[in-house]
């Protein structure tokens, strides 16, 4: 199902994206919470991308490095940085 919505992302149609990856997104699967949020950013709604970023996400890899990403609800930026 994944390949599926990422050849729907390619193709121009994301909207379809949401739907199709339900119920892999609604058991926390990371490809499918990432594709679902990138189909949503296409779509222009980056409220319901923010809130389907996989947690993972917003983790710092490698020391003294930043990484920024949104909160969970979309509203604001986070901030992470390594020492």
């Amino acid at each position: 199902m994944l390949r599926v919505g990422e050849m729907l992302i390619q193709d121009g149609q994301a909207a379809a994206v949401p739907l199709i990856l339900k119920q892999l997104a609604a058991k926390d699967e990371a490809g499918a919470l990432l594709l679902t949020a990138k189909a949503y950013e296409q779509t222009g709604d980056p409220t319901r991308a923010s809130a389907n970023l996989p947690a993972h996400l917003f983790l710092c890899a490698g020391v003294g490095r930043e990484c920024r990403g949104r909160d969970r609800d979309g509203a604001s930026w986070i901030k992470h940085g390594g020492s």
